[in-house]
């Protein structure tokens, strides 16, 4: 009689491969398969069901191979901030005096490169610290947006427990005594509360002007009840009732942008765009070619020029001066562009797309100078900064990691971990000024993760020594 020897199966009722031979493979991947280094041994994958937490599945392999990753990159951010900040400034000077082709303007632009390795987290703090009510216990930031004088937050967050998002003003006050950093938060203006749903908000009115304008467009997820997409003008020092309400239809809205000079706003729907003047309420609809809006931004200075990315993966170009409501120009992209920036030479724009590439257009060549693949993966919508001086672009992706690239050549210059494991809640919106409180003292990142802020700062300048 024949002898069948029976198979050893795993936990799960899965067939289990054997593990790696040496340590050199046990990194290596099995289609379907997970190894564990610590069991030393491979684990079927099954997909993301609403069992018991004991069956691993896509997500959880995820989440873990998503936090050794961060405390891996937690570990080499310590080790780079422990350099003598001293040092390397002053290494840079030096090599700023031996080579004489070297100008002022590219001295502060490697200076600044170089004193993103020093960043460095020094301070923390609740938004509230006590909350006194139901409507201050915050959960996520969906927006985060300081004003031009880098004095004043604006805010937009979720709260914990209830279907309602939180529009808050907070001026920021930071101080510095022998090393010990010190922060607060004063509430600036009134608050609003919405239970419809914010997609997209930006500020208003002109910049020299001592108010404080914000443009939103809201809209209800909820179709039984009907509502209509809507967006707000609101001048948040004043009565939160005395605003403009602009009703837009029935269509979605996704993105919005605030023109200056001419006193209207754009709007991204899922079929078209559309400009609307502030003060007639008249709206005229572009040609998107039937497909979604997703970000919008108008050309600096002279305020003409509105571009608007697309789910066909294109960044068009419509010239409010032209009767027609075509676009002069589209850009096209490999993937669709989630986030766009106009540097300050306006023939200048900067796009990212939702694969994690990066773009810098020349617009007078309708060609990018540069392309760089992040190698960040799929991810959703995600917003594209450059500081003031524009040396370098930073952004936030799903993997709650902000890098910083430079403007020039797209390099690379650094990564800051999150402070808390990634998922969806835990996502941080981050803001950089070189002049916060208009003190160049204070200068670096503000994250905006929870309910929390954080403060990173940059170490003494070469004038400070």
């Amino acid at each position: 009689m024949k002898r069948f020897r029976a198979r050893k199966r795993h936990l799960n009722g899965t067939d289990s491969p054997p593990a790696p031979a040496n340590e050199e493979n046990e990194t290596s991947d099995i289609p379907g398969y997970y190894y564990d280094a610590e069991k030393k041994r491979y684990f079927k994958i099954l997909k993301n069901e609403n069992n018991t937490s004991s069956i691993l599945t896509r997500s959880l392999v995820d989440s873990k191979r998503n936090e050794e990753k961060r405390r891996a990159a937690i570990r080499e951010f310590d080790k780079a901030t422990r350099h003598s900040d001293k040092n390397v400034l002053h290494s840079l000077r030096n090599r700023h005096l031996a080579n004489c082709e070297w100008n002022s303007r590219v001295f502060q632009e490697k200076m600044e490169e170089k004193s993103l390795i020093q960043i460095r987290s020094v301070l923390k703090s609740r938004v509230f610290e006590v909350a006194e009510n139901t409507y201050q216990l915050l959960h996520c930031p969906s927006f985060f947006i300081p004003t031009n004088k880098a004095t004043t937050i604006v805010g937009v967050w979720h709260l914990k427990s209830l279907l309602i998002q939180r529009i808050q003003c907070f001026d920021l006050k930071l101080n510095r005594n022998n090393g010990i950093w010190n922060f607060d938060l004063l509430r600036h203006g009134e608050s609003l509360l919405h239970t419809a749903r914010i997609s997209d908000l930006c500020l208003a009115g002109n910049p020299e002007e001592n108010c404080l304008k914000v443009l939103y467009v809201v809209y209800c997820p909820m179709l039984s009840l009907q509502r209509p997409t809507t967006a707000y003008l609101q001048d948040l020092n004043s009565d939160p009732n005395g605003g403009c309400e602009y009703v837009l239809g029935r269509q979605l809205a996704r993105s919005c942008a605030w023109n200056t000079l001419q006193h209207m706003f754009s709007v991204g729907f899922e079929r078209s765009a559309a400009v609307v003047d502030a003060e007639t309420r008249k709206m005229w609809e572009l040609n998107t070619h039937n497909s979604e809006v997703i970000c919008q931004c108008f050309q600096p200075h002279s305020m003409h020029i509105l571009m608007s990315s697309t789910l066909r993966k294109t960044v068009m170009m419509h010239d409010l001066r032209s009767s027609s409501t075509i676009a002069a120009t589209e850009l096209r992209h490999d993937h669709t562009a989630s986030g766009m920036r106009f540097l300050k030479d306006t023939c200048v724009l900067c796009t990212c797309d939702l694969v994690g590439n990066i773009y810098r257009w020349d617009l007078r060549m309708q060609k990018p100078v540069w392309q760089v693949p992040t190698g960040r993966g799929k991810s959703k919508k995600c917003s594209l900064f450059a500081n003031e001086t524009e040396n370098f672009l930073y952004c936030v992706d799903d993997d709650c990691f902000t890098r910083f690239w430079s403007v020039q050549n797209g390099e690379l210059l650094f990564t800051i971990p999150p402070p808390y494991p990634v998922t969806p809640e835990t996502v941080p919106l981050c803001v950089y000024s070189e002049r916060w409180q208009r003190d160049p003292l204070y200068r670096g990142l503000l994250m905006a993760v929870k309910d929390e802020l954080h403060f990173y700062s940059h170490p003494p300048t070469v004038d400070d020594y």
